[in-house]
């Protein structure tokens, strides 16, 4: 037998003895074995048993001896408990296995709003709740606290055993700050309610909505650009300047510093005839890695032209970014050790610069910070 069918049926034997419905020993006291099991099983298994593999059903002290045998982590029971001990434990699972219990879960676990606009509602939630034990139960009453967060759904009265409903959950933030509150869902075959955590902050909306900075690629040149000029984005949307394509990442503007835009001299080399380059643009938040680029512009030699201040952004304090504000990261291609005209990927997205890490390209970190 193989070492692995060895060990489910291992497993499958102690999980056994912990739940079900068999021969009882002879005499077992059930009280007995409900004290034993609170004390030397509930914490692996549960303070209630049927909610221990409820698929499994035994009772039987054989089992459950074998359990102890052959599980190295039930292996110290072997000293603690006399085979009375077993009989009483395995007699007070089987007076509670053919009860049932309810199971109520939520999905998720708890629902984050993260930062919302003060006054404005949020877009609803969606709070699962699933019945996930073997009998029904009976949801009376749903409440959310505090006011500003707000639960509707249908899902108070009966709820069959593996049945789900759905709750929406919204926030519409008073006032700016952080909030906490929960989901309180009673049901009459608990005495304690479940309570889900409800998180999300209030903001106060800018008097001007903030530009957003779209993210493009051109599969053609294997390079990254971004904008947050809503007219270049329509125009680079109509393919005149080639193949770009949105990624899908995109992040708010908005910070003290403004993010300088360089292009690639354009202007023609008489040697090749075409531009001194690189054929790409660079950004950065960086004052004095902007001064040193434009100080560094040459008319006759491949350079970085500055063009704009594109957006703002706020520069990055020591190696981590404010509170209310995330991470801008900037990976660069490495071009000028691979003779290619350089290029940068600058996104929000921490996965997008790993991919191109993993590719070849140099992870540069935290390059600036911007709302969140």
């Amino acid at each position: 037998m193989s070492l692995h069918r060895r060990l489910i049926r291992i497993l499958t034997a102690c999980a056994a003895a912990l739940l079900g419905a068999g021969a009882l020993a002879q005499g077992a006291d059930a009280d007995h074995g409900k004290l034993l099991y609170n004390t030397w099983c509930a914490g692996c298994h549960g303070a209630d048993p049927r909610q221990s593999q409820p698929h499994l059903a035994a009772d039987n002290p054989g089992v459950l001896q074998d359990a102890i045998s052959l599980v190295s982590q039930m292996a110290f029971l072997k000293t603690v408990l006399s085979s009375v001990d077993i009989g009483d434990i395995a007699a007070y699972i089987g007076s509670v296995a053919t009860t049932g219990v309810p199971v109520l879960s939520p999905t998720p676990q708890t629902v984050d709003f993260s930062y919302q606009p003060v006054g404005t509602p949020s877009a609803p939630q969606t709070l699962l709740l699933t019945n996930l034990g073997s009998v029904a139960l009976n949801i009376t009453a749903i409440t959310a606290t505090p006011a500003d967060f707000s639960v509707s759904g249908n899902c108070i009265g009966h709820r069959n055993p593996s049945s789900t409903c759905a709750l929406s959950v919204v926030l519409n933030a008073s006032a700016a700050g952080t909030l906490t509150g929960a989901v309180v869902v009673t049901f009459q075959e608990s005495a304690a309610p479940m309570t889900v955590p409800l998180l999300g902050t209030g903001v106060l909306a800018p008097a001007t909505p903030l530009p957003i900075v779209v993210e493009y690629f051109n599969p053609d040149l294997d390079h990254y650009f971004i904008t947050a000029d809503a007219g270049e984005q329509a125009f680079v949307d109509t393919g005149a300047v080639g193949r770009w394509l949105r990624t899908g990442n995109a992040f708010r503007a908005g910070g003290a510093a403004g993010v300088c835009r360089f292009y690639g001299n354009g202007a023609t080399n008489p040697a090749t005839g075409e531009s001194f380059g690189p054929n790409s643009h660079f950004f950065t938040a960086d004052p004095a890695e902007c001064d040193g680029l434009k100080s560094a512009y040459v008319a006759d030699a491949p350079s970085w032209r500055f063009e704009a201040l594109d957006f703002s952004a706020s520069q990055v304090a020591g190696a981590a970014c404010a509170a209310g504000t995330v991470p801008v990261y900037r990976a660069y291609n490495n071009g000028a050790a691979r003779g290619i005209d350089s290029n940068h990927r600058i996104t929000t997205n921490r996965t997008s610069i790993a991919q191109v890490a993993a590719r070849g390209w140099i992870d540069e970190g935290v390059a600036m910070c911007v709302p969140q």
